[in-house]
């Protein structure tokens, strides 16, 4: 077994706890539970994002031949 098998395995039992818990909150419905649950498969089950993209950023305004304004855009994120 390798780690992941492990942390699969891992997992299912916590869902399944959590599964277990949520349905029998009294404080929430059947439904609303089955939803949180649902939800939180979901998002273990997302791919992870590994990086995230720096956001262009305008270093000033300038207008072009034509009088139309054209953004710079700055390299690299400061």
């Amino acid at each position: 077994m390798d780690l992941q098998d492990a942390f699969d395995r891992g997992f299912e039992v916590v869902k399944a706890y959590v599964d277990a818990e949520l349905r029998s909150a009294a404080m929430l419905p059947p439904e609303l539970a089955e939803q949180i649950a649902s939800a939180v498969r979901t998002l273990h089950e997302a791919p992870q994002v590994t990086e995230a993209k720096a956001v262009p950023r305008v270093s000033r305004i300038e207008r072009d031949a034509d009088g139309n304004l054209i953004p710079i855009y700055h390299d690299h994120p400061v």
